[in-house]
């Protein structure tokens, strides 16, 4: 069984699929086909086969057994997704929506986890909750951006929720009293990542990547280990790697198959987006990977024009390219050693660095490794 509050009225789940309610009843928020308010539970007509329930201010919804998603009471802000601003006291269905698996209501607007872990909302948009980028109202749902691998799914007066597949929690919406988690009071109309979850560390403080390893840890595509530590100066693995990048770039990670390695589906996943190709990777998956591995990587990462298959990449130009694009740095005098091990606080702070790049941002360039890496001569991809 399952139970959901509204603003002064409630909805019940029973095991055999059918959904009960009682309290307000004033906009048909019980779905009943009246708008008399009830002191005992009475079933919403005409539902069976329910999984899901969830309940805004004053209104409701549901999501059966097929995918369907059912909405009824109030629709002054387009919240029962039906195209109209009309409010309905029995429940009426979604036309568009065959996917769904949860859903979940603000006061005013709606939210419902789809099959493919995308998220799509419709309803009242003054604060940014529907997460489209905007603030209109909508009337019929809409995606909400840039989300995808959502597990879960919640929505407070004025603002929405997600959780995704790697544990990291999105917000976006109204942020007057900081529900966001972002460390401000700013509205958001597309989601982003709630900091603030990274576990303490014990062999992190003081470190040159200090920072950069805190806010991998925040961002959910680096753990440390189970004693305490985060290891910065150990070397990083070329499958350790390899998922701690298509992590950081939100690609979709496809289902492991029988009999695959853990690493494998993060590794088809850069190869889909074209950013790790043939050649690219010159050893054994669980050996330390190079400088100029992870450069190369990085490159692709943010070189759409690289990323077309069969692409291949010699040395002097991803070092040439990495260094000029503030990808990758010198060691002592500018040296680029595209042959020397990389360590997990190197690979953190490259992942950060392409983070930056792809979203517009500028890197400063290391003059010493400039100058190295133009004495290489003249290199072609």
């Amino acid at each position: 069984m399952a139970i959901a509050a509204g603003g002064n009225f409630s909805i019940a789940l029973k095991r055999d699929g059918t959904v009960w309610s009682w309290g307000d009843n004033s906009n048909g928020q019980l779905g009943d086909g009246t708008n008399v308010s009830k002191k005992q539970p009475v079933q919403v007509s005409g539902l069976s086969g329910v999984v899901a329930i969830a309940a805004g201010k004053l209104h409701a919804l549901a999501v059966k057994n097929d995918g369907t998603v059912w909405t009824w009471g109030s629709n002054s802000f387009g919240q029962l997704g039906d195209g109209t601003t009309t409010s309905s006291n029995v429940p009426e269905p979604l036309a568009t929506i065959h996917d769904a698996k949860a859903v979940a209501a603000g006061s005013y607007h709606s939210l419902v986890l789809r099959q493919a872990g995308k998220v799509s909302a419709w309803g009242y948009d003054a604060f940014g909750q529907l997460g489209d980028g905007g603030s209109a109202n909508q009337l019929t749902p809409v995606n909400v951006s840039g989300l995808d691998g959502v597990t879960n799914i919640a929505a407070g007066g004025s603002h929405s929720l997600a959780m995704k597949s790697d544990g990291t929690v999105w917000a976006w919406g109204g942020n007057f009293m900081g529900q966001l988690g972002d460390g401000t009071r700013n509205n958001r109309s597309a989601p982003a990542i709630v900091t603030g979850f990274a576990p303490a560390l014990n062999d992190i403080s003081g470190h040159w990547a200090q920072d950069a390893i805190k806010r991998a840890l925040e961002e959910g595509y680096v753990d440390g280990y189970e004693d305490g530590t985060f290891r910065p100066d150990h070397t990083v693995s070329r499958a350790e790697y390899v998922k701690m990048t298509a992590a950081a770039l939100r690609l979709t990670i496809p289902a492991a198959q029988p009999g695959q390695t853990w690493y494998e589906p993060y590794a088809a996943a850069l190869q889909q987006a074209g950013a790790l190709q043939d050649g690219d990777l010159l050893g054994g998956w669980n050996d330390p990977i190079t400088r100029g591995e992870i450069a190369a990587i990085a490159l692709r990462a943010v070189k759409p024009e690289l990323q077309k298959p069969g692409t291949r990449l010699d040395e002097s130009y991803v070092l040439q390219n990495a260094v000029q694009n503030g990808l990758l740095q010198g060691l002592a005098g500018g040296e680029l050693a595209p042959q020397a091990d990389t360590t997990r606080a190197q690979s953190v702070v490259l992942v950060e660095r392409i983070l930056t790049l792809k979203a517009g941002g500028t890197l400063p360039v290391d003059q010493e490794a400039l100058r190295a890496a133009s004495s290489l001569g003249a290199a072609r991809p």
